[in-house]
């Protein structure tokens, strides 16, 4: 089967340096010879989706000028090829759904990369002579344990601690809501445990309260409706760019909030984690921005 898919032409091109640049219908047939041979030599993928589109990728590599070729690099083509290959066995896997709401774009993208990462784990391979590894092995593998939100967790587990903390110094009283509609301790309490005192963090030089807020709440409502946000925004960023990444995206508005509401604001104190939360929000707009047309 290799040899009459390949035939006189692969051979010549095969004769030719590795980093010679090839076009692409000559790059296909040396590409399709060397993956059946390999993909046969493991047994682990069937051998007609080998040839899984290229034609298509043919098509995608002409320019508009007359069909004319477009040279094109051979590890370039090969990359390309094997992402294409991942995407089709992804969509025979999983469907062909388009992403929904903000946890379905960002789970879009994560197969992207995990295709991508597939793509280049099997240049690897064959560049080192290492056993194949399927596609549907490296999905698995990735999807286990996949990027949990480990930087989410701690700030739930953070404000609600924080929040049995100041219910506790508040006596286990609830205020009443004509006092704190939020449900919650009283303005002395919050102040105690790092509430945002602007006449405290410029006269006392207090400054660590511009820190403190993002992790306190009024009450159970504020905190309920922030918590929720946070979990569904908060998680699907940090899966997608990291736990350092959405640390620096949720603290920095965190702190800017808090600076700007001392400024403008400084007869109100202020809790809560808003700030952050519109950190994430901004950074889950520019990944819709920016991936418009995935």
């Amino acid at each position: 089967t290799t040899g009459r898919g390949a035939g006189p032409k692969a051979a010549a091109v095969a004769a030719q340096p590795a980093d010679m640049i090839e076009t692409l219908e000559d790059i296909q047939i040396r590409c399709l010879a060397n993956d059946l041979s390999y993909r046969m030599s493991f047994g682990r993928e069937d051998r007609s989706e080998a040839n899984t589109g290229i034609s298509s990728m043919s098509k995608s590599f002409r320019s508009k000028k007359g069909g004319k070729k477009t040279p094109i690099s051979p590890g370039l083509a090969r990359r390309l090829r094997d992402f294409q290959f991942a995407q089709e066995k992804r969509r025979n896997k999983y469907g062909n759904e388009r992403p929904w709401g903000i946890l379905g774009l960002y789970d879009h993208l994560a197969a992207i990369r995990i295709d991508m990462e597939w793509a280049e784990d099997a240049a690897w391979r064959r560049n080192h002579n290492e056993p194949y590894l399927s596609w549907a092995d490296f999905d698995d593998k990735k999807r286990i344990g996949f990027n949990q939100p480990f930087f989410i967790y701690f700030l739930l587990v953070t404000c609600t601690a924080m929040l049995v903390a100041s219910i506790g110094f508040n006596g286990w009283e609830l205020e009443p809501l004509s006092v704190n509609p939020m449900m919650g301790p009283s303005a002395e309490t919050l102040i105690k445990m790092g509430a945002k005192e602007a006449i405290l963090i410029v006269r006392e030089n207090q400054v660590w309260r511009l820190i403190t807020p993002m992790v306190l709440h009024a009450g159970i409502i504020h905190f309920a409706f922030n918590m929720l946000a946070l979990w569904f925004v908060g998680s699907a960023v940090e899966q997608n760019h990291g736990s350092l990444a959405a640390a620096i995206i949720y603290v920095i508005p965190a702190i800017g909030g808090n600076i700007l509401s001392a400024i403008f604001l400084p007869e109100y104190i202020s809790v809560g984690a808003s700030g952050g939360i519109f950190g994430l929000i901004g950074a889950c707009i520019a990944d819709i921005v920016l991936n418009w047309s995935l």
